[in-house]
């Protein structure tokens, strides 16, 4: 059925994150402070930036919804792709405290993350997708009751950015209108209230694909 390329991003956030501030990897040679504000305030309004070494750049945001939002957007600088993870100060040392002093008071980063999962299923299981969507499609007309495993999901790069906790993700799911969650642990599954992977002029034969399925996985 096909797998989404290899991700090669950030992890999702722990209880280290401040909820506000994002290291940028990768910048491009000559890389400002201008240009990094310009840039990233596609995701919300920016409150901070500091050049941290060669090509490394810490951005804080005025809200957490803005810096999740830079977490899973492409953004780029010079036509490169920019590397976004969430700061984890543990692993980033600031070289200059006293120019990017840390938070006062961390904020709930995990509302952000919660209503941008939920906003992703709608849309990867929704109208402006699902149809056009050859991997999912596939997996959703690979099942009689159009049910995808969560695992199917887990595989893509936003929700290994987001959240990777399946019980989590459950949860989330439960209130998300327009989706429906089956099962949980490794039999959790996933599909939209409506069936929007069928395109024009296939209705047809929909109801024939339905039972050939049936048939095959009844032997």
């Amino acid at each position: 059925l096909g797998y989404p390329s290899r991700y090669q991003g950030p992890d999702p956030p722990s209880d280290l994150w401040d909820g506000l501030t994002v290291h940028i990897r990768k910048a491009p040679p000559r890389t400002g402070h201008k240009d990094v504000v310009t840039c990233m305030q596609r995701c919300g309004p920016v409150t901070a930036t500091f050049a941290n070494g060669k090509a490394s750049w810490l951005v804080r945001f005025e809200t957490p919804e803005a810096a999740v939002k830079a977490l899973t957007s492409h953004r780029r600088i010079s036509g490169m792709k920019l590397f976004v993870e969430w700061f984890n100060p543990e692993v980033i040392q600031v070289r200059d405290p006293t120019k990017f002093p840390e938070v006062e008071e961390k904020a709930d980063w995990r509302p952000a993350v919660r209503a941008e999962v939920a906003d992703s299923f709608q849309f990867w299981l929704g109208p402006r997708n699902l149809a056009q969507d050859g991997f999912l499609r596939r997996h959703s007309r690979s099942s009689p009751d159009r049910f995808v495993p969560l695992t199917v999901f887990k595989s893509f790069g936003k929700l290994k950015t987001l959240c990777q906790d399946t019980a989590e993700l459950e949860e989330i799911l439960k209130t998300t209108p327009g989706v429906e969650l089956r099962g949980t642990g490794e039999t959790a599954a996933v599909r939209g209230v409506e069936d929007h992977s069928v395109r024009e002029g296939e209705q047809d034969q929909v109801p024939l694909q339905r039972e050939a399925l049936e048939l095959v996985q009844k032997g």
